[in-house]
């Protein structure tokens, strides 16, 4: 990332990183993939960072989070480039299938958690650095099989933070779903 030319002129509105979030679904039912989610994320992982490790300047930093009744960050915002990925047994035994689906709850909890942490760093740059307008591209993948039948929160307020956040031409959501019927209709009403 080149911040001055050699006409001095600075540039403006540059991406400093990625901010990669996987939210899963380690409800009961996901039994029924037999881990071909595990594998997924997996795969996902070791490609991000092989391309951060091609390309130094398409620098990601990953969290996953996992829930069920329970909200856990199984990877809390570590460098892809020099993360040591853990065998993929560590990954099957985080996702093991348990609990019932607060889908809405953590979504929600991610994405401002994600939001927070990305303010936090811009804020945490020099005056000059912060003048210049950085943005972090974040991307929020959701994987899961089933409806919400546990959270707080309601789709309706999940779908108003994915709204507004969607404003922001850096965001995006990518929805992964399995076994519940019109996946398309499904992501389209979240």
């Amino acid at each position: 990332m080149y911040l001055i030319f050699e006409n001095k002129k600075i540039m403006s509105n540059f991406t400093l990183y990625t901010d990669l979030v996987i939210i899963v679904d380690r409800s009961g039912s996901m039994v029924s993939i037999n881990n071909g989610h595990v594998e997924q994320i997996y795969s996902l992982i070791k490609t991000q960072q092989q391309l951060c490790i091609d390309k130094p300047e398409a620098e990601t930093k990953l969290t996953i989070i996992t829930f069920d009744d329970v909200i856990t960050n199984v990877v809390l915002n570590k460098n892809l480039s020099s993360y040591d990925i853990p065998e993929i047994e560590y990954f099957i035994d985080e996702l093991k299938p348990r609990g019932l689906t607060s889908l809405f709850d953590d979504v929600i909890k991610g994405v401002n958690e994600q939001k927070e942490r990305c303010e936090t760093h811009i804020k945490s740059l020099n005056r000059e650095l912060r003048t210049l307008d950085p943005k972090i591209n974040r991307i929020v993948y959701v994987i899961t099989d089933g409806y919400d039948n546990k959270s707080t929160k309601t789709i309706e307020n999940m779908k108003e933070l994915l709204d507004t956040e969607e404003e922001d031409k850096y965001f995006n959501t990518i929805f992964l779903g399995a076994n519940i019927g019109d996946v398309e209709k499904l992501s389209r009403t979240m």
